[in-house]
């Protein structure tokens, strides 16, 4: 009987220390490298110029909006921005809420290729946030992040960030 309250005290435990780290991970890593490099798609069919990326974050739930905004911010400049990475004209992120009941792998592609907006069918109800990236005067970004809750906006902030 002790052994199994222990089991249940450390199951709960590691249960909760989980819920309290907020993970972004690709929906697809290899998809979203052919979307931003274009290699291995067909041209005709996907633009190299206006371009979508798509994640997915577990243990977003006990997050500030506020905290989620710095978070993203911070994932975003260092995967896209701080480094070598040639940006397109237009850069939209998806983040979605982790989800066993969807999978995104499967409509990524398909929104990438056919809505205009790069949105995945049915699943803005998952959507957690969106970051519209483009190209300004100079040497500048213009980012544009909106964070959802059930399709209902929370924020939205612009920012003009340097290009590095």
């Amino acid at each position: 009987m002790l052994k199994k309250l222990s089991l249940i005290a450390l199951l709960f435990c590691l249960y909760s220390c989980k819920k309290n780290s907020m993970f972004i991970q690709p929906v697809d890593a290899a998809l979203n490298k052919k979307f931003l490099t274009g290699e291995g798609l067909d041209l005709r069919l996907f633009s190299t110029k206006d371009v979508f990326q798509y994640y997915k974050i577990d243990g977003d739930t006990d997050v500030a909006e506020k905290d989620l905004n710095a978070k993203l911010n911070t994932y975003i400049r260092k995967k896209y921005i701080s480094g070598n990475a040639k940006l397109p004209e237009t850069l939209t992120i998806f983040f979605y809420r982790e989800n066993s009941f969807s999978n995104y792998g499967d409509g990524i592609y398909r929104a990438a290729r056919d809505n205009e907006s790069g949105r995945i069918d049915d699943e803005d109800d998952n959507l957690i946030a969106m970051c519209y990236i483009t190209h300004i005067t100079g040497n500048q970004l213009q980012q544009y992040t909106v964070i959802y809750d059930n399709e209902k906006i929370l924020s939205e902030t612009t920012d003009t960030i340097p290009a590095q």
